[in-house]
């Protein structure tokens, strides 16, 4: 099931375009690689890479949670009976708005 959501969220999602902060994204790594040291560099790397892979995860259950409750909400206009609330509940307000 989890290949199937992931095939799903690739072929549905489309990134939006941040040229211009990608742009400043790469300034700031290439400053950043002149002035460390390798170790230093490599922290750096990991923790890029890191932050990139939790922005995925984030991506992949936002996209996913949006779709549980697109298909909740489907699933339950497919049953829907025309109540919002319980027939006595409902008659209570239609007695309330009346007078």
């Amino acid at each position: 099931m989890n290949k199937l959501l992931e095939m799903l969220y690739h072929s549905l999602y489309t990134p939006l375009e941040q040229a211009e902060l990608q742009k400043e994204i790469g300034s700031c790594h290439h400053q950043l690689t002149e002035r460390l040291n390798r170790p230093d560099h490599k922290l750096l790397l990991k923790l890029v890479d890191d932050y990139d892979h939790l922005a995925d995860v984030q991506s992949m259950d936002s996209f996913l949670c949006g779709l549980k409750l697109g298909m909740d909400l489907a699933y339950e206009l497919k049953h829907y009976d025309g109540h919002l609330l319980g027939d006595e509940a409902e008659e209570d307000v239609r007695r309330s708005l009346s007078e």
